[in-house]
């Protein structure tokens, strides 16, 4: 983590293998964001163990065909980024003070540098399975559950009827063929907005955060620098960021055995973003919450 990456240097991939114990080893993997995102790290972890079982069975590797990145750079340089803007600029309209993350303190010491810290925990089963009952009996998926629930939160903290949060999206347009297999980088941060009245029903605030993402997904391509820029608050739209991890896995076992070799789950993953505070939500039988 210390040495970091030099983009005009540095190979932007790395790869330690630490052996443990004579029968024993650990993998550790860094990249630069630049040059993929999350969902691309189960394509390569599938493509490896296909490529490691096929050297070791003396057979041809039977890996799909590989899309090309550049069919996505195209695909960008066709939209129309004025449309985008527009979009941006009138979903924006009227948000003129930061509901965001309250602090303890005005701020760091100046130069003490970012000091990564998570605090973790699971939600109760219960709680698990009542949000997702929520969000069918709602026809909404329950990543916007949770968008809703913090939005209040932060209108609450805010005393504020208006909240403004960045959203991780995959970034992943469908109509280009093969997108679910291509390695780069996709994902994008886009504001969320909830906006609260009297007497609005919590049913109603889930179908305003729906609709809200149905008409902005032919937008979320556009750059957050280039959004904040058409809002009312260009250098202070957002102060953190919420992700909901949903990788397209279709069962995560704890372990794999791979030609007489057991892999473990990944023991840990380190990231940061330029935001001193992020929101995690990851599903499964648990809801997984961590507060970075």
């Amino acid at each position: 983590r210390q040495r970091s990456f030099r983009l005009a240097k540095d190979p932007l991939l790395r790869v330690c293998v630490f052996r443990l114990a004579e029968r024993r080893h650990a993998a550790v993997v860094s990249f630069h964001h630049i040059l993929m995102d999350g969902w691309c790290q189960w394509v390569l972890h599938d493509e490896i163990l296909e490529l490691y079982e096929a050297l070791r069975a003396g057979r041809a590797a039977n890996l799909p065909a590989v899309p090309a990145f550049r069919d996505y750079i195209q695909w960008l340089g066709k939209q129309d980024a004025k449309d985008a803007k527009r979009f941006w600029q009138e979903h924006l309209q009227g948000y003129e003070r930061l509901a965001g993350v309250p602090r303890l303190s005005a701020g760091a010491t100046p130069g003490a540098g970012y000091q990564p810290a998570v605090h973790g925990f699971e939600a109760s089963a219960e709680v698990g399975d009542t949000l997702s009952r929520l969000a069918a009996q709602q026809g909404v998926t329950l990543d916007k559950v949770i968008e809703a629930l913090w939005g209040l939160v932060l209108c609450r903290y805010n005393d504020a009827d208006d909240a403004v949060f960045g959203a991780v999206v995959s970034g992943r347009p469908p109509e280009i063929p093969g997108i679910e297999r291509m390695l780069g980088l996709f994902i994008n941060t886009v504001p969320v907005r909830i906006r609260l009245e009297p007497g609005l029903r919590f049913n109603e605030v889930l179908a305003r955060v729906q609709r809200d993402f149905a008409l902005s997904a032919p937008h979320q391509y556009l750059p957050l620098a280039e959004i904040q820029a058409v809002s009312p608050l260009p250098h202070g739209l957002l102060d953190h960021i919420l992700v909901f991890e949903s990788y397209p896995v279709a069962d995560e076992a704890p372990t794999a055995d791979v030609g007489g070799i057991r892999i473990a789950p990944e023991a840990d993953v380190y990231g940061h973003t330029n935001y001193d505070f992020g929101l995690v939500v990851a599903p499964g039988e648990r809801l997984q919450i961590r507060l970075k």
